[in-house]
């Protein structure tokens, strides 16, 4: 069982990218105008 056990760094990481996407899908494109 504890073979698929993450870290809480781990799971933060995934969170916090799962988080800029969302904000890159639908925050109007933030990260494209940044580029």
């Amino acid at each position: 069982m504890g073979g698929f056990y993450f870290g809480p760094r781990v799971v933060f990481a995934l969170f916090l990218i799962l988080i800029l996407l969302l904000f890159d899908g639908f925050g109007g494109g933030f990260w494209s105008a940044e580029k």
